[in-house]
């Protein structure tokens, strides 16, 4: 339920904001100039998505994936610097989120600069999707509560990661 309804909103963002008339979003894929990237994610971020009804907060954490699922498939998901992340396909599958390198699924190795820029990278723009994209109201309070938690999880899945010179371990858990 997720998947089409965002990727049509994505879709209808972009032709409302730029004037464009793409059928999907590989017609997106192909109107985004480089230079339109970063302005591209900021677009992306500025959806909102209302649970109405939040219940386990099932909805909002597919929402969340499917999301960063986008960013990555028109490559405009960059790292804080601004660099891409054009080496890794990122995927929902079965509702989690996955990476992918050319050939292997995307493990987070300790002490890798590389892997730690995907894990900080994805964690950030979790992040951001969770605070400005998502929300959702329920009649019972502990509903709100649970997909409140949910989110946190998703969230925590790619923060396995430490900057240089925090204390702590670096091993995951």
């Amino acid at each position: 339920m997720s998947r089409e309804s965002i990727r049509r909103a994505v879709m209808e963002k972009f032709n409302r904001h730029y004037g464009w008339k793409c059928a999907d979003l590989t017609d997106v894929y192909n109107a985004i100039a480089p230079s339109q990237r970063r302005n591209a994610n900021e677009l992306v971020n500025s959806l909102k998505i209302c649970d109405p009804a939040v219940g386990s907060g099932h909805f909002p954490v597919s929402a969340l994936n499917e999301i960063i699922a986008i960013k990555s498939e028109l490559q405009i998901l960059m790292d804080q610097d601004g660099r891409l992340l054009k080496d890794y396909e990122i995927t929902v599958e079965n509702d989690e989120l996955s990476a992918w390198t050319k050939t292997d699924l995307f493990v987070y190795r300790p002490g890798n600069k590389e892997s730690q820029r995907v894990q900080e990278t994805l964690f950030r723009e979790k992040a951001t999707v969770i605070e400005n994209c998502l929300f959702g109201v329920d009649i019972n309070p502990k509903s709100v509560a649970i997909r409140r938690l949910r989110l946190w999880i998703e969230l925590l899945k790619n923060a396995q990661y430490r900057q240089d010179g925090e204390e702590g371990s670096n091993r995951e858990p």
